[in-house]
């Protein structure tokens, strides 16, 4: 596969594995205000009893296969089907379930340091 951006030479694409809930590649392109990833998602992530958070960062998910949901802390979980696109906002926690794959575009990129798993009852969530 290839990956060509009029605007830049450099493309950066990364496999992304966190536990065995959740898979995927990322692609960026060096510069750009945002990135994407390909996810897929086969039971919940993060663990029970853990949420995770961007501290900076906007996630624009699109469910490209399968079936799940995704719960944010404080607010009615939501189910999700292929078709469905959900808005995860800085600073709101939140989990992934279910056996799905998503687009998901960042903004600004992902960045590592500004991501969190923290354990239910942590006196930050």
């Amino acid at each position: 596969m290839s990956l060509y951006d009029m605007n830049s030479k450099t493309m950066r694409v990364g496999f992304i594995e966190n536990g065995d809930a959740y898979k995927g590649v990322s692609m960026a392109a060096e510069g750009a205000p945002v990135d994407m990833a390909i996810i897929q998602i086969e039971g919940r992530y993060p663990s029970e009893g853990e949420w995770a958070v961007n501290h900076e960062v906007h996630e624009m998910v699109h469910v490209t296969r399968g079936f799940g949901s995704v719960a944010v802390r404080g607010a009615q979980m939501q189910e999700l089907r292929a078709g469905d696109t959900v808005h995860v906002a800085p600073g709101q926690y939140f989990a992934w379930d279910g056996h799905m794959e998503l687009a998901m575009a960042c903004s600004p990129p992902f960045s590592p340091g500004q991501y969190e798993v923290v354990k239910e009852g942590n006196d930050e969530v």
